[in-house]
């Protein structure tokens, strides 16, 4: 059946839409129609069968969220992507007909998932952007078609996010002209219908993600498609500019496998991302509460040094530490930080970022650690010990409670209070004492005693000044 709407104007939807009533949207009167998802969470279309928008309805995407497509949408109008992401679901496809158009784009609002354009009987050139992308950004790819013939031309393309030789294992190198794929990403970009002559696809590369392409130099890149017999062929291309650009193919006469990624060609520039992490873990030390961050790099271009950033209250990223970086080395290299500045209890999030000698910074996933309470009361040992000028303390508070850490002599005279607290916070709590007493005169050399005393519990440990 078909579901026709009389209006007189356009449309809000800022609620889901489910259509199962037909497979086809008409809005009268002719005049055309502007439907606007605008709803401030995420929105869907779902349903079973194709939605299909008429001839004269434009579709509008300006939102803070995502529409999320749950089953097939055709658009015989104008798509115009002002700001949120369309997400495709499920195996679902965003189809643009042959009278549809798409305009709009950027990094806060492109299509996740698959996308397919008509391309009508012509003897004239024809070319369609697909304004597509993955998580924070756009990288669009055109698909230019010389000429149409017999019937319409449909071409889909979908971006994958996938080391091509780990994800599809079938597909081998031309080892005499690639000397390495895009470990990254690829994009399935497939034809049916009538027939062709002279194909040609532009990809967008990008720098501004954990996981961006970061191509090193734009002169050396190329672009590889998997033939017939599935192995990757060089169809050339040349990068717009280092880091981030386009790069358009030479023209080609079939889709085969319908598999295209960014190439190295033999004895070219490396184009492999700047740093290449092995690991990036995190270990919350539950002896002293440190976290110790942990990382290994594979092999480095033009590292300049790594950021090391935490994610504050206000849920942004700030830089607690910066980290030299090796320049260029293609050996592997281990690296540490360690943060004292946390509190039992935290949701702490950290990430990587590296930045090249050109300022280029390419950000790596963010990682979450939660730092559990103690389970128990505890005071541990001293370090360092013995010491000079001044030593760390750790003691350990699984509940709240009062709370004093004091510094006595070997006659058990009281030389420094540390810690006279009520209702002192839970948690790993790390402190320092300078080797003065309380009157702010340093102590002499010798043996000392640390003792805590809570509601439940006291301890102490010998500790020993030296000068």
């Amino acid at each position: 059946g078909t579901l026709n709407l009389n209006l007189t104007g356009g449309i809000q939807i800022k609620g889901s839409i489910n259509i199962k009533a037909g497979t086809t949207l008409n809005f009268t009167p002719a005049d055309p129609n502007n439907i606007t998802f605008n709803g401030p969470s995420e929105q869907k279309i779902y349903g079973a069968g194709t939605l299909t928008f008429s001839s004269n309805a434009n579709l509008t995407i300006n939102k803070t969220d995502t529409l999320r497509l749950l089953r097939n949408l055709t658009l015989n109008k104008t798509l115009t992507l002002t700001n949120g992401i369309i997400k495709i679901s499920g195996g679902n496809t965003l189809t643009i007909s042959s009278t549809g158009n798409c305009t709009g784009g950027s990094n806060s609002s492109f299509v996740e998932g698959r996308m397919a354009k008509v391309f009508p009987v012509s003897g004239s050139s024809q070319n369609f952007q697909f304004r597509t992308g993955s998580r924070t950004n756009i990288q669009p790819v055109t698909v230019t078609l010389a000429t149409v013939s017999g019937s319409a031309v449909t071409i889909t393309s979908e971006q994958v996010n996938a080391n091509p030789l780990n994800d599809l294992p079938s597909t081998s190198l031309n080892t005499a002209t690639i000397d390495n794929i895009s470990g990254v990403r690829y994009w399935n970009i497939t034809k049916s219908g009538g027939s062709f002559t002279n194909a040609q696809v532009t990809l967008t590369y990008v720098s501004t993600y954990g996981n961006s392409d970061s191509v090193q130099v734009g002169s050396e890149l190329r672009i590889a498609q998997a033939d017939g017999s599935n192995v990757w062929q060089l169809i050339g291309g040349t990068g717009s500019a280092n880091w981030a650009g386009t790069i358009t193919s030479s023209t080609f006469s079939n889709f085969y496998s319908g598999y295209f990624a960014f190439a190295d060609p033999i004895g070219g520039a490396d184009i492999t991302l700047p740093v290449q992490l092995a690991y990036f873990r995190m270990d919350h030390q539950s002896s002293t509460g440190i976290i110790q961050l942990t990382w290994r790099t594979e092999s480095e271009i033009d590292n300049a040094y790594f950021l090391v950033q935490r994610m504050n209250a206000d849920r942004q990223f700030e830089t607690i530490a910066q980290i030299k970086g090796q320049g260029s080395k293609t050996s592997a290299t281990d690296y540490e930080f360690i943060d004292e500045n946390v509190q039992s209890g935290d949701t702490l999030v950290y990430r990587l970022a590296d930045v090249a000698y050109d300022g280029t910074i390419t950000y790596h996933e963010p990682k979450t650690l939660i730092v559990r309470l103690p389970a128990r009361f505890d005071l541990l040992p001293n370090y360092p010990n013995p010491f000079n000028p001044s030593t760390t303390i750790v003691y350990h508070l699984p509940q709240t409670g009062d709370v004093t850490v004091r510094i006595y002599n070997a006659l058990g005279q009281r030389v420094k209070t540390l810690v006279s607290r009520k209702d002192h916070a839970p948690g790993i709590h790390r402190l320092q004492w300078d080797g003065r007493n309380d009157s702010g005169v340093r102590a002499g050399s010798g043996l000392y005693i640390v003792r805590i005393q809570t509601n439940h519990f006291s301890k102490s440990r010998k500790i020993l000044l030296l000068k």
